[in-house]
């Protein structure tokens, strides 16, 4: 399948891409002042699987002395849908999931992986230890040892651990790509604005935070979504005619919504113009609030897949989508960004922008 990058509909947002790695240690104990100091964000832990919050009982979270993180193990792999047991012949916790082993020994910085009868040992920065019969460690080893993607959000004090549509590698690409600040914004749009930068971070604070501001910037634009939906009202979605009623459900489920009305919304785009045929993978990882939005607009990047039939017109989809090269009866990739717009004033979700991620 070709790759191919496609300036499409209503504008192209010129964006650098970086490369980005979460080579850091989830480390929650940060000096200094925290966001949730100033009122923005949290300074409570939470671990999030897919954008839900896994749920502790009587296991609980700690920093430890290197001042990392230690999470217990089972409920975080249990949440993944591994099986977690305990082997007492070698004092190891036994992970097991999708053909997956893997070994975690008390007292040890290493822990094995076994997969398609070969081994691999993965060294961690601390040991794992057991408390109350618990076994607990930074659970971004196993994690990523089980396929998944693991960052931080500092604003947020979160975990934040996803296997689901996304492969790691692309959540890592998707993140990379930059964000526009507002002066950005208004210069690549030649728009006018009585606000200055300066004016735009006093009016929405927690724009500092977000994406191209540091470490952890797209995941707290990220997390900053989830858990801010606009709550003025329900909303349903144009495209899938889903409903988010913020009196019965959870935050999150409005970035549900979302993220569906830009998969469908791509699917409608291009049936509708009948050129060729398109889909969108995307998760709750890569729904975002960029630093140049007002509160009605949500964004969210995934990879865009185009199907073009024998007998298309190339003429027109190239005028149309402004790219080149194309040919009839091949499939290409690009990675896009979808703005989507929630209108609180007639509660619909819906006029969809997709721009080429460059």
């Amino acid at each position: 399948m070709k790759k191919i990058v496609l300036c499409i509909i209503a504008f192209s947002m010129i964006l650098a891409v970086t490369t980005m790695s979460f080579a850091e240690e989830l480390n929650t104990s940060s000096k200094g002042t925290s966001p949730a100091s100033s009122g923005l964000g949290s300074n409570i832990l939470t671990v999030k699987f897919n954008g839900k919050a896994v749920a502790f009982s009587g296991a609980q979270p700690y920093v430890d002395a290197n001042s990392r993180t230690m999470l217990p193990l089972r409920a975080v792999a249990e949440t993944m849908g591994a099986d977690v047991n305990w082997d007492k012949t070698i004092g190891a916790a036994v992970i097991k999931q999708n053909g997956i082993t893997i070994k975690v020994p008390i007292g040890s910085k290493t822990i094995t992986v076994s997969q398609n009868g070969a081994t691999k040992s993965v060294q961690m920065d601390t040991k794992a230890v057991a408390a109350n019969q618990y076994t607990y460690l930074p659970i971004r080893y196993v994690a990523e040892s089980l396929g998944a993607w693991v960052g931080y959000s500092d604003l947020f004090n979160t975990v934040q651990i996803y296997k689901d549509v996304l492969t790691p590698e692309e959540i890592v690409r998707l993140h990379g790509y930059s964000d526009m600040t507002w002066q950005e914004y208004l210069t690549a749009t030649k728009s006018t604005s009585p606000y200055t930068q300066e004016k735009w971070l006093e009016l929405y604070p927690q724009y500092s935070y977000f994406t191209g501001t540091g470490t952890f910037g797209f995941n707290n634009a990220n997390e900053w979504l989830l858990r801010n939906p606009n709550k003025s009202t329900i909303f349903k979605g144009i495209a899938t005619e889903a409903t988010y009623n913020p009196n019965v459900q959870s935050d999150v489920e409005f970035s549900k919504v979302i993220m569906d009305e830009a998969i469908k919304g791509v699917e409608v785009q291009f049936s509708t113009d009948g050129l060729a045929k398109a889909t969108f993978r995307t998760d709750l990882s890569c729904v975002y609030f960029s630093r140049h939005a007002s509160n009605g607009a949500a964004f969210v990047r995934g990879v865009l897949t185009i199907n073009v039939p024998e007998g298309t017109d190339i003429a027109a989809f190239e005028k149309k989508y402004g790219c080149t090269g194309i040919k009839a009866g091949s499939a290409y990739n690009a990675d896009v960004e979808m703005r989507v717009h929630a209108n609180p004033m007639i509660g619909k979700v819906g006029c969809f922008k997709l721009s080429a991620l460059k």
